[in-house]
């Protein structure tokens, strides 16, 4: 790389060149040179793995919502067909009542954490 650099700059006459400089100089700037390219690619690995990471919790979250609401049509479908001393029976309870009179309405709440 510091060769093809040096071959180059040969070109333009005003610049001395890279031979003038010492051993550990060009040690140095290979040094340099690669640890810069190791450390832009551990980044850039990290970057994808944050993106990925990202991507996976947004489909998981649409995921969970759909869930939710396939499982309150299938719920509401089964009500429906239910006669009402079927939903009387405690083991057709699929969802909790509030208020005084647990036995008149059944309603569903639907809520959004977003």
């Amino acid at each position: 790389a510091l060769q093809q650099v040096d071959l180059d700059m040969e070109k333009d006459k005003n610049y001395q060149g890279v031979s003038e400089l010492s051993f550990w100089t060009k040690q140095l700037v290979l040094a340099i040179i690669l640890c810069n390219f190791f450390l832009v690619s551990l980044v850039l690995v990290n970057l994808l793995i944050a993106m990925m990471s990202s991507t996976y919790e947004d489909i998981n979250s649409a995921a969970k919502r759909q869930w939710n609401l396939v499982r309150a049509r299938i719920i509401t479908n089964l009500d429906k067909e239910m006669s009402a001393d079927e939903r009387k029976h405690p083991n057709n309870n699929y969802w909790e009542c509030e208020g005084e009179e647990k036995n008149d309405a059944r309603f569903m709440t639907f809520t959004s954490s977003e």
